[in-house]
């Protein structure tokens, strides 16, 4: 009877509702705190931190209401089908806390020059494998605490001055296989600390030692001068063009050894390792001064002289045995005359001493 009393107990409903409130808080806390349970995408995996929304086919950056993007400090959108990233594109999904972000093999074409703003704490930025034709001047101004930037396989053709000198902690900077054609004086300026850059599969005509002087920390460089066609590799090395890009390489490596910087230049030329054994082939090129031609080769100089005494001597030695043939057998009739007119002598003796005999 009391138990049943108690049921009906003022303090006893307080009780359970009390301990319902409690749950429900918990509940909730858990739903708002804990991103990998409550504001994952279906198509994306979750951790703690990090949200995978790769291999999808997501045309934007992915948002959920109930999202805490804040608390992610990695998002990768690899191999989706973005094209543009608009105004703060990431910002207003409060995705704040980036510090690494993977765009790459998108169909990323178009970057509003503020896409970026608000992420100053990210350190990694993967862009490769687009369609990216250009890139606007401010878009990189809100990743002051950038390391490392990959836009390899793209399609830029030229970067403007000033474009990368906010990234002045930038330390590896991936710009492989686009269409760059030149380095404008400017495009290194201020990233003193960069370590590594890779410039290979770029067709780029011209080294211009001033425009890598600021990279004052620079370690590795890789770099492709000028690619030609395979017909184009078939014609001779006093090209003037070609030679000229064999001369600029040469400077490369100079410029390279010089700084002590591990370098990787080539110009996808067929001999230009032997091209190269030779250091007094090439002048500074930048020095104003035509490239000079090369010195003739001694060696088959001399090879070419002793094959043509060989054949001297060689004809020599015929027409002296010729000689001596002639002559030998120009001996062979005198002498059978000289035998003809003797016995002419002995039958005259002969022919005389009858006589006698018979007066």
């Amino acid at each position: 009877m009391q138990l049943v009393q108690g049921k009906y107990n003022p303090w006893y409903w307080a009780k359970m509702s009390t301990i319902w409130e409690l749950l429900a808080v918990t509940f909730f806390f858990t739903l708002t705190h804990h991103p990998a349970r409550s504001s994952c995408p279906l198509e994306c995996q979750c951790s703690s931190e990090i949200l995978d929304c790769s291999n999808n086919d997501f045309t934007t950056i992915p948002s959920n209401e109930l999202v805490t993007a804040s608390l992610y400090t990695a998002l990768n959108m690899s191999f989706n089908r973005i094209q543009i990233l608009e105004e703060n594109a990431f910002i207003k999904r409060d995705y704040s806390a980036l510090e690494t972000l993977d765009i790459s093999n998108n169909n990323l074409s178009d970057i509003n020059p503020y896409a970026f703003t608000g992420l100053h704490t990210m350190w990694k930025l993967v862009l490769g494998h687009n369609d990216l034709l250009s890139l606007q001047q401010e878009v990189f101004e809100p990743l002051i605490n950038l390391k490392e930037l990959y836009l390899q396989r793209n399609k830029l053709s030229t970067i403007l001055p000033q474009t990368l000198s906010p990234m002045k902690k930038l330390i590896y900077l991936d710009l492989r296989y686009n269409k760059l054609t030149d380095t404008d004086e400017g495009t290194f300026t201020d990233l003193g600390v960069l370590e590594i850059l890779r410039l290979t599969g770029n067709v780029i005509k011209n080294f211009a030692p001033e425009n890598f002087n600021s990279l004052k920390n620079l370690q590795y460089l890789e770099l492709q001068l000028f690619e030609i066609s395979h017909e184009e590799q078939e014609l001779d090395a006093s090209n003037s063009e070609l030679s000229s890009c064999l001369c600029k390489r040469k400077t490369a490596l100079d410029w390279c050894h010089e700084r002590q910087v591990s370098c990787t230049v080539t110009c996808t030329y067929l001999h230009e390792v032997q091209y190269d054994k030779d250091s007094s082939v090439c002048l500074n090129v930048f020095s104003g001064i035509e490239t000079p031609k090369s010195k003739p080769d001694l060696g088959s100089e001399v090879y070419w002289a002793l094959a043509i005494t060989i054949v001297v001597i060689f004809l020599l030695f015929i027409a002296l045995i010729i000689f001596v043939l002639l002559f030998l057998k120009s001996q062979t009739h005198t002498g059978d005359g000289s035998c003809t007119v003797v016995s002419n002598f002995e039958t005259l003796d002969d022919y005389t001493i009858s006589e006698e005999k018979e007066g």
